[in-house]
This record gives C-alpha cells, sequence and structure tokens, in this order.
C-alpha cells in the first residue's frame, strides 16, 4: 500500500472494517462525523462487504458445515479460489452480497435481521422490533447457517460466480449420498438446518469473530532512524541516585506523537554511562523535540531532559544523531522522609575489586566499632569522589572513593603522604558550580607546631586519587583544629573544642601565607562557643556550629559576627537548642541551606540508636523520623543523599576484613543513605 502524504503531515490512519461484536457501544463513532449514522449499530456503507463476508461466507459457511458434515477446508479451497479472482476493489464481490439484502420474501424475520445486523444495516429499532437481544449477538448471528442454502438452492437463488461456486464446492461433497439415500437434498438440509441449536459449537469454532469491533485503527507514521544520546545532569558525577527507570517520547510541533519508550537503568544508583538509543522519529511537521523523564522506583520524578527544537520538514537534512543532558531534581524531604542505607562499598573476590554492593548490612556503632577512630567523610558532588580520614594503629589515613561504578569494580584513590601522627581534613566543595570542581583543599598537620596548613587539593574524578602540593600553603591556621569546612567561595573555617575558638581564612597563593583570623572563644553567652565539635557552612556564607556542649547549634558569619538566623519571628534567634538527652555528633548542609544534624539516644550502643534530623536554613523541624543511621559523621552531597564512612571495616563478600595493599591496616566502608 502506497500513501500519498499532504506536506507537513505525519500521521495517517487506517481504519479496518468488520463484522463486529459491539451491539450496544459506540466505540466506532469516533472515527465519523458527528450525527453519521444515526442509530445504526455500525457504520454501514463501510462494513457491508467485510461484514457479509464474516457472517454469511465465514459464519454461514461455518454453521452450514456443522449441520451438513461437509469437508469444510475442501469446500473453502473451492470458494478461495473465486474470491481470489475478484478485482482489487472488489466491487463485483459487493454487489453479488447486497444480492442477499433483496432476497425479499424468502428470508425469514431473523434471517432478515441476522443480515442486517451482519451488514451493519441495522439499527437498535429494528433490533428491539424484532425482539433481537442486543446483549447476545449469537443469538441473533446463528441464522446466518440457513442463508447459504436458500441463496444457492430457492427459487430466487443468486445467481454469479460466488453462489455458483458455493454451489459447486457443496454439491461435490453431498449430491451422491444424497441421491443415493433417496432423500431430497434440499429438503433435508432444511430439516437438519431447522433442527439447530448448537449455537455453542459455532461460537467455539469462530469466536474470535465476536470479540472484535467493528471499526479497527491503526496508524501509520513517516519516519526515519534515529540515534538518542541523553546524558546525566552536567552538574552530577551519575544519573540521580534513585532513578531506575527512563521514559523517552517525540513531540512535533508541540504536540506528542507517539507511545513514549521506556527502560530500567542504574539499579545501584551509581551509573553515569550516556543512554544510547537507536529509535524511530517520525517524519513532518516543523520542528521536532525529544524529550525524557527518569522515575525512581516508586514511579515519581527524579530528571528530566529535552532537546533543542530540531527541523523535521527537510528530508535532505534529517536530525538523525541527537543529543542533550536532563536536568536532575534534587530530592523532596518532608515530614516523612527517612535516610536509608542503599550501596556501602566492599570487596569482592569473584569481580575481582572493590565494588558498590546493596547486599551489605551494617550494624557497628562507637561502643563495637572495627575502626579506631573516623574523623571525617566529605563529598565532591560534582567530582563524583568521597573523602574519608580515619584513624587506625594510632596513625592517620586518607582515602579516596569513587561514587562511580559504570564496571563490575572500583579504584579506592590512593593520596599524596598517609600515615600522619595527628589528623588532617579533607574538605571537598559538594555544591555544583563550575568554580566548584576544583574548589577542594586539605588542612594538613605541620610537623613542627600545633597548627595546619591549607593545601590545594587535586582530585581525580576516575581513580579518586587525592594529590597535592606539600610545599605551597595556602594559608595557615596556627591552633589545632578540631572540626573544619569549605565554603564554596573558597573560605575555609575551623573550630577549636578546648579554647572555642572559630578560625577563618581565605586561601591565597601569595609569598607569605594569609594566617587564619580568630573569634569567640569558651562560653555561653552569644558570640561564645561552649564545647564546638563540627561546623558546615550553607551555601549563603552563614556558618553553622554544633555546640555539643550546649547541645544547640550557633550562627556566625564568614567574619565570625553572632548572626539571628533561627526562629520565624523578629528578630531571628542567634542559636538554635536542640533535644535532649543526646549526644550530637556532627552536623552538615546541603545546597538550599537545610543542616542534618546527627545523633544518637542513649549509649550508642544499637544502631536504631542513631538518627538524622533536618532542619529546614532558619531552625524549623523538616524530617525528624529517620533512625537507624549508625554512622559517626555526615557528607550531604547536593542532591540530598548522605555518604558516611562507617563503624565497621570495609569487608569482602565473605564477611571477612579486606585490608589494602598501599596502606596495610583495615579501612572503614563508605555507604550512601537516600532520602526515601
Amino acid at each position: 500500500m502506497n500513501l500519498n502524504f499532504p506536506s507537513g503531515a505525519t500521521t495517517a490512519r487506517l481504519l479496518f472494517f468488520g463484522l463486529g461484536s459491539e451491539l450496544t457501544g459506540s466505540g466506532w463513532h469516533q472515527y465519523f462525523p458527528a450525527g453519521a449514522y444515526k442509530d445504526r449499530i455500525a457504520p454501514t456503507d463501510e462494513v457491508l462487504l467485510a461484514g457479509l463476508m464474516t457472517g454469511v461466507i465465514s459464519m454461514g459457511l461455518t454453521a452450514f458445515a456443522l449441520v451438513s458434515d461437509i469437508n469444510i477446508a475442501t469446500t473453502w479451497a473451492t470458494i478461495r479460489k473465486t474470491i481470489q479472482g475478484f478485482s482489487r476493489d472488489f466491487t463485483d464481490l459487493e454487489i453479488q452480497l447486497r444480492e442477499l439484502l433483496a432476497l425479499g420474501t424468502i428470508l425469514t424475520t431473523a434471517e432478515a435481521l441476522a443480515t442486517g445486523v451482519a451488514s451493519g444495516g441495522a439499527s437498535y429499532e429494528d433490533v428491539s422490533a424484532n425482539h433481537g437481544n442486543l446483549s447476545n449477538l449469537w443469538s441473533i448471528l446463528v441464522t446466518l447457517g440457513t442463508l447459504i442454502p436458500k441463496a444457492i438452492f430457492s427459487s430466487s437463488a443468486i445467481k454469479g460466480p460466488l453462489w455458483s461456486s458455493i454451489d459447486d464446492a457443496f454439491f461435490e461433497e453431498l449430491t451422491a449420498e444424497a441421491i443415493a439415500d433417496g432423500i431430497p437434498l434440499v429438503g433435508e438440509i432444511f430439516a437438519v438446518i431447522n433442527a439447530i441449536g448448537d449455537a455453542a459449537t459455532l461460537a467455539e469454532a469462530i469466536g474470535e469473530t465476536v470479540a472484535s469491533p467493528w471499526v479497527f485503527a491503526n496508524q501509520v507514521t513517516r519516519s526515519y532512524p534515529v540515534r538518542v544520546t541523553v546524558s546525566h545532569d552536567i552538574r552530577a558525577a551519575t544519573w540521580p541516585h534513585t532513578a531506575r527507570m527512563w521514559q523517552i517520547q517525540a513531540m512535533v510541533d508541540g504536540q506528542i506523537v507517539a507511545s513514549p519508550t521506556t527502560g530500567p537503568f542504574n539499579a545501584n544508583g551509581t551509573e553515569s554511562v550516556p543512554i544510547v538509543l537507536n529509535l524511530s522519529a517520525p517524519f513532518g511537521g516543523n520542528t521536532i523535540t525529544w524529550s525524557i523523564v527518569l522515575l525512581d522506583a516508586n514511579g515519581h520524578q527524579v530528571g528530566t531532559g529535552a532537546s533543542a527544537k530540531l527541523a523535521n520538514n527537510n528530508e535532505g537534512n534529517l536530525p538523525s544523531n541527537v543529543a542533550f543532558a536532563i536536568v536532575e531534581q534534587p530530592a523532596v524531604i518532608s515530614a516523612t522522609t527517612v535516610f536509608r542505607r542503599v550501596t556501602t562499598t566492599t570487596y569482592s573476590a569473584v569481580a575481582g575489586g572493590y565494588t558498590w554492593s546493596n547486599a551489605t548490612n551494617d550494624s557497628g556503632t562507637h561502643l563495637n566499632a572495627g575502626i579506631q577512630e573516623v574523623v571525617g567523610v566529605t563529598v565532591a558532588t560534582r567530582s563524583g569522589v568521597a573523602g574519608i580520614v580515619f584513624k587506625q594503629k594510632n596513625l592517620y589515613w586518607l582515602r579516596g572513593v569513587p561514587l562511580v561504578e559504570n564496571g563490575s569494580t572500583i579504584p579506592l584513590g590512593s593520596a599524596t603522604r598517609q600515615g600522619y601522627n595527628r589528623r588532617p581534613y579533607l574538605l571537598f566543595d559538594a555544591l555544583v558550580g563550575t568554580a566548584d570542581v576544583g574548589n577542594h583543599v586539605l588542612l594538613e598537620p605541620d610537623d613542627n607546631t600545633d597548627g595546619y596548613h591549607v593545601r590545594r587539593l587535586a582530585i581525580n574524578p576516575a581513580t579518586a586519587a587525592l594529590s597535592w602540593d606539600p610545599t605551597v600553603s595556602l594559608g595557615f591556621f596556627s591552633l589545632s583544629v578540631s572540626a573544619a569546612a569549605l565554603h564554596s567561595s573558597g573560605h575555609v573555617v575551623a573550630v577549636h573544642t578546648d579554647s572555642g575558638r572559630l578560625g577563618r581564612l581565605l586561601p591565597a597563593n601569595t609569598p607569605r601565607p594569609p594566617l587564619a583570623a580568630y573569634t569567640a572563644g569558651p562560653g555561653t553567652q552569644i558570640g561564645l562557643l561552649s564545647s564546638p565539635t563540627a561546623v558546615a557552612v550553607n551555601a549563603s556564607g552563614i556558618l553553622i556550629v554544633l555546640e555539643a556542649g550546649a547541645s544547640q547549634l550557633a550562627a556566625f558569619d564568614l567574619n565570625g559576627n553572632p548572626v539571628r538566623q533561627f526562629g520565624s519571628t523578629t528578630p531571628k534567634n542567634f542559636v538554635l537548642p536542640l533535644l535532649q538527652p543526646r549526644v550530637y555528633l556532627d552536623v552538615a548542609v546541603d545546597g538550599s541551606g537545610a543542616i542534618y544534624v546527627l545523633s544518637y539516644q542513649s549509649n550508642g550502643s544499637q544502631p536504631d540508636e542513631y538518627r538524622i534530623d533536618v532542619y529546614s536554613p532558619t531552625g524549623a523541624p523538616v524530617s525528624v523520623l529517620s533512625t537507624g543511621d549508625n554512622i559517626p559523621h555526615v557528607a550531604v552531597d547536593y542532591w540530598r543523599s548522605i555518604y558516611a564512612a562507617n563503624y565497621t571495616p570495609l569487608l569482602d563478600t565473605n564477611g571477612q576484613v579486606r585490608i589494602a595493599p598501599d596502606l596495610g591496616v583495615a579501612e572503614p566502608s563508605l555507604s550512601r543513605f537516600d532520602p526515601s
């Protein structure tokens, strides 16, 4: 079949007509102008040929064969040759079938109704007036079997190639036996047919016929092959962690023209390779746009993307290669949100290396820890690397861990130096601006004083290797550091627990490294700090300090001045009291300024005693239901997943501690917690 599409057309609808089962339905009306074939059970002109062919030839012959013991296969072979001999438009065949409608007085009322129904010419009034059952098509059509002998043998028999071939086929099967038995052929046939009541047998034989509508609609679309490549958000290192399915479709001139194509991916939430699809694109209109939606396991949207509008009306220059990236949506944190450990680093002997696994459970706490001390954890969202500092065998070690796993294993990143006597601090930028890619530093303990040097840190996204120049200092904290944080502007802030001092500096590569300026001091008054143990900096440059000694959060600006940050009334408060009794371990912020507080209740001996509470930037509780988060520190990426080094060492798949040759000591595993 060849179709000539008008200019700008992309899709043609082909309608196929035949005997339908819907006597009370009106699904076929959608394909016709309003008011067409009013009160008819079907579109008569369109279905007449196909309906009578099915009803009379297919169903009628089958019914007749059931009662006359005809070899239907042989009969059909003869009749099929005749039907195939008609011209392609079947005009002559339709004329012969229409003659059935003119048999007039030789048809019974039931036969006339059945013929009208099969041809689609009956109205609802006709069916009701002749006591037809609108809910049971078979009760009407079963009499079609009697039309065959009447059309052939009656005095008003229809003439023509179709009926002649049926006549010949029947007499081949019946005449000799009938004559031998001395039974009048036509009378026998009518007698048998008059006795038929076996509608169930007929229904079983050709039941598919009565499961069909009057009109089948099919669409034909002009198309061309296209290769569509979709990448993750350029601000992320992976696809959205919770994405488990993609759904892509094309729009022509802003209108959806086909059903979407879907597929699963990202089973562990660590994949980054582009989605590459070889699809069929509809041709026509003016422009075509490809759009994709990413869904989590619950069907919630976690990312979207769309190509540019591409010209789609030039057959000589089709957009057969399309590439675009998605825009990821940060996870929504609500009152019902909980954070659950989704995947953890482990060593697989089968895979031959380290891997992210969702089959690893962790029950470690600070009372049964297999690691001497986890100093801290940090995450670089855009680079796709997490950093861990930990203490083992009385020395401090650094480890980089890739967040991306496209194959079966990941490397564990080395560092320029290992085995410190005092704790170093890795500070990665978790935000996703262009400048945040290289905005990472190391606070390296000075070998001769209590102070710390600020080193510019390079992260290899592929290997997670951490490197720096130990001869270049970008700044110096003269006091010892108990906790530190990095602002996206490059400012580094640090607190000292014992002295209550708050230090800050902006790194600079100058002949004389800048020295940190200090404010605050020990105390409970505003502007002083009571045993500060953790600090975070939000995108606005507000310092959030966790005061473990007072069980509260305190806010400062980058100059060390107290800030009224908390509360919903004016003036706001400088501090946010936290729930007691609890032991507070860490604080972090996400890209929107939301505050994450890690703590444990009781003595912290059970995993479910650990919890993560989320507050708005002004301190309003957002999520306070997340328990079972048994970790010592938190790092939150831009998309609101949490990374944490565990109290439990990194294990192999047999549950044995894995000692990496480059360190020679047990190291903590790393877990990712996704909000759900």
